[in-house]
């Protein structure tokens, strides 16, 4: 009986955190406007997101918000957002030779968008409509890689990941 017990307070534990982890609805990407400004792209696959956030360790570098949420393509200027994007942090400056994260989620933590991680010296060598995306992890070298493209190879790679 002891054993019965045992094995039903598992599985009810394993149930109640399974619900815990974030699904991947989509990813996020970075590139340059015409002056050298960043702009994040987004590509949601399913579901929605209706924010972003730049980040370094601990620090927030900017927060983003779209009302309505996307379910499908965006890009905004992360120093003057246009169109469904406002910003709730504004950018911070951001250091050459320091990394930064930038993420898409939801308000609730219902889902969220593949990070993309950059150093401000990599958009320094970007042109417009490039964007540096998360194009696979690498298992042997435990590690993203990183790949920069056009905005139509971004898409594509997006949702083949999910």
């Amino acid at each position: 009986m002891r054993r019965l017990l045992l094995m039903v307070l598992l599985a009810g534990a394993t149930l109640l955190t399974s619900g815990c982890t974030v699904i991947s609805v989509g990813q996020m990407g970075i590139g340059v406007d015409g002056s050298g400004g960043p702009v994040a792209y987004l590509q949601v696959c399913s579901d929605h997101i209706d924010g972003a956030k730049l980040y370094q360790s601990d620090k927030t570098f900017g927060q983003w918000k779209s009302s309505p949420p996307v379910t499908d393509f965006a890009t905004w200027s992360l120093v003057t957002p246009t169109g469904s994007w406002s910003t709730e942090t504004p950018l911070a400056d951001l250091v050459p030779g320091q990394g930064y994260i930038i993420y898409g989620g939801t308000s609730d933590n219902s889902a969220s968008a593949t990070y993309v991680e950059f150093d401000p010296a990599d958009l320094a060598t970007m042109r417009p409509g490039q964007v540096r995306y998360a194009d696979h992890y690498d298992t042997a070298t435990d590690q993203e890689i990183w790949a920069v493209g056009t905005e139509a190879e971004f898409r594509k790679a997006a949702c083949r990941r999910q």
